[in-house]
């Protein structure tokens, strides 16, 4: 079992992340150090790609749907990142 620590905690954060954007995601913020920075410009990349699905669903496109229902589940995942770096953040240190 891995030794908690705020390594630890960060890493695990991060490999999360990982598993909730796409890899196109991924890049375009790995430049990002600050973990919390880092899920903010995620959270913000994947309302844009809401609002690109919900205007495909109101002209009635049939992948419309998909999209916003990916980005629904990819921004409550990020949400969620988001509260567990908080709650990290308090018990070790800003990232």
């Amino acid at each position: 079992m891995t030794h908690l620590s705020p390594e630890s905690a960060h890493a695990a954060i991060k490999r999360l992340l990982l598993t909730c954007i796409t890899p196109a995601m991924a890049s375009e913020t790995e430049g990002i150090t600050r973990m919390s920075e880092r899920i903010r410009a995620c959270i913000e990349r994947v309302k844009v790609d809401a609002s690109e699905g919900a205007a495909l669903v109101a002209e009635c496109a049939p992948h419309g749907r998909a999209m916003v229902a990916q980005a629904q589940k990819a921004l409550a995942d990020l949400e969620a990142l988001s509260v567990l770096d908080e709650l990290v953040g308090e018990m070790y240190g800003a990232d």
